[in-house]
């Protein structure tokens, strides 16, 4: 089985540095499905994790599957095996400072090291977020601290973490609280963790059997109103089922701003409000009564795109555009006050020019493999396409939208010169942006 394995993983690092090997080998990429990029290319996170839980057989039964290689086969394969190995092992270094602090119990008795990996990982992953991420895991660092020193006098923390991502859509917040989750927990959230306005408008009127109501199929309930913090967090809810197995998770209430129409008085952050006080969240059950469960080890992120003001930061000057991505909401400032916030900063034009590269670059590849097109931009358009993405003010949505717009341009220009899969004539295609009309031309250079 050790032998098997390691043959499995050999073949794997062999189609991993030549990706066209797939199409030889599919009994590998059904297999290792999950190691692959949509590119090709190797997926470290996921490789990394299957280390982690098979190291001991992979090491010890690739020994003598290699040296066996070494003595059936000629030189040059063995090199194709080993030096990819060898790279790919060395790659593994900082993915492995991920992979193998996953446990959040560890993370509770190391925040040092926590910053450390946390710090690194959100940078390889945000762009040009620096100042939030340093806040981040300085808030989050200095939570795991705190519990640290009270576990150790046997007085437990009593205070959840919450903190608040304020800035336009686009630039990352959303993003980041899921890299945390992975972070932390080695997964991608799930939905119970993720509640947005959808959430809150489709929760039932009350929570089955609750306090001072009849049941529900009573058509002769006459009851008050429930809140919506009643009704988000009360015994039937599966985020509160959760957080009575383990509270060690991260909640992410979205678009905090949108949700306010449903919930004008914000009960739900006054609930968040109280948890950060008390390490407790007050939670309906059925047997008519509430009950304060542990929350002392939960991080609640809330996630806005409001003015910095309503979050009690200085009020700063922002373009037409930029304003106009804001909301307003007037909150009673002792609400305010418990909440950590961090704000994301707008990409400017050279930052758009920098995501803009290496995707424009993968459409030139994708387009010469394909279709034999060479394609060329022209030398203004990362400059001109940047400027009018900084205008838009959309994040990394407008430019998914600058590329959706560009390769409909390019798939007219296919469709108008009749170029098919794997034309053996080379077609020379400059691209252009005009900033005033705002559109793309695409044409044949002679």
């Amino acid at each position: 089985m050790k032998k098997i394995t390691a043959i499995l993983l050999a073949t794997l690092f062999l189609i991993g540095n030549n990706p066209t090997g797939m199409k030889n080998l599919n009994f590998a990429s059904k297999v290792n499905a999950d190691f692959f990029n949509e590119d090709g290319g190797l997926n470290y996170l996921e490789i990394s994790k299957f280390f982690e839980k098979h190291l001991t057989v992979i090491v010890l039964g690739s020994i003598p599957v290699v040296y066996k290689l070494g003595k059936w086969l000629y030189i040059p394969f063995v090199n194709d095996i080993i030096m990819p190995l060898i790279k790919l092992m060395k790659s593994f270094k900082d993915t492995f400072k991920y992979t193998f602090i996953y446990n959040r119990r560890k993370l509770e008795n190391n925040p040092v090291k926590f910053r450390e990996v946390a710090k690194k990982f959100l940078k390889d992953n945000i762009f040009a977020q620096d100042k939030a991420i340093e806040k981040i895991v300085s808030i989050l660092s200095g939570h795991i601290d705190m519990q640290k020193e009270n576990n150790s006098i046997k007085n437990p923390v009593s205070s959840a973490c919450t903190m608040v991502m304020i800035g336009d859509s686009g630039v990352g917040k959303t993003l980041t609280a899921r890299l945390l989750s992975q972070l932390l927990f080695g997964q991608d959230m799930q939905p119970w963790q993720f509640i947005t306005v959808a959430t809150i408008e489709t929760l039932p009127p009350k929570p089955f059997n609750t306090p001072n109501s009849k049941k529900q199929d009573d058509p002769s309930s006459k009851t008050e109103a429930f809140s919506p913090a009643d009704r988000l967090f009360n015994e039937s809810s599966k985020l509160i089922y959760q957080l009575q197995k383990n509270n060690r998770i991260i909640v992410v209430i979205d678009e905090i701003d949108k949700i306010h129409r449903n919930d004008p008085k914000d009960t739900i952050l006054e609930r968040l409000r109280d948890a950060k006080d008390t390490g407790k969240l007050k939670v309906y059950f059925s047997n008519g009564g509430r009950m304060d469960i542990d929350v002392s080890k939960t991080v609640f992120i809330c996630i806005s795109n409001e003015f910095r003001e309503c979050w009690g930061l200085p009020k700063k000057n922002l373009t037409p555009k930029e304003a106009a991505a804001r909301t307003i909401v007037e909150r009673d400032k002792s609400l305010v006050n418990r909440f950590n916030v961090v704000e994301f900063e707008n990409f400017k034009k050279n930052d758009y020019m920098v995501i803009l590269a290496p995707l424009v670059a993968q459409i030139q590849k994708y387009y010469s493999y394909a279709y034999n097109m060479d394609i060329e931009f022209s030398e203004d358009f990362p400059e001109v396409v940047g400027r009018t993405a900084e205008e838009r003010n959309k994040g990394v949505r407008g430019v998914n939208d600058f590329l959706v717009e560009l390769r409909g341009k390019l798939v007219k220009f296919r469709l108008k010169n009749k170029i098919l899969a794997k034309e053996k004539l080379v077609r020379k295609v400059i691209v252009k942006y005009d900033r005033k009309k705002d559109k793309f031309s695409v044409e044949t250079k002679n």
